[in-house]
């Protein structure tokens, strides 16, 4: 996550100090350590076995025999267009055609 949206201690992805990684001082030419598992890796790599993951959220599925909402609105179509009042309302609508 980002240190925007971090809510915990400053933790350096670089060195694995307590300081924000844009202010840490260690030279680039030494190998940087997890905070994970002080492996010799940034905290950010995905293959760290001791990275946390993220939860991900589960959404409820709706049933297969519930009708989605583009079915709902087809069906309301539908039944409007049996309206001969509403087809001509749509037709007087639509712009002439230049032939």
């Amino acid at each position: 996550h980002t240190q925007k949206a971090c809510l915990s201690n400053p933790a350096c992805m670089k060195c694995a100090g307590v300081h924000f990684s844009y202010k840490c001082v260690k030279p680039l030419l030494l190998p940087v350590t997890c905070i994970n598992c002080q492996g010799d890796h940034p905290a950010c790599f995905t293959g760290c076995g001791a990275r946390p993951r993220r939860n991900h959220r589960t959404f409820t599925r709706r049933p297969q025999d519930a009708p989605s909402s583009a079915v709902k609105f087809l069906r309301i179509i539908k039944e409007l267009l049996k309206d001969e009042k509403i087809i001509s309302l749509l037709i007087s609508l639509l712009p002439v055609l230049k032939t």
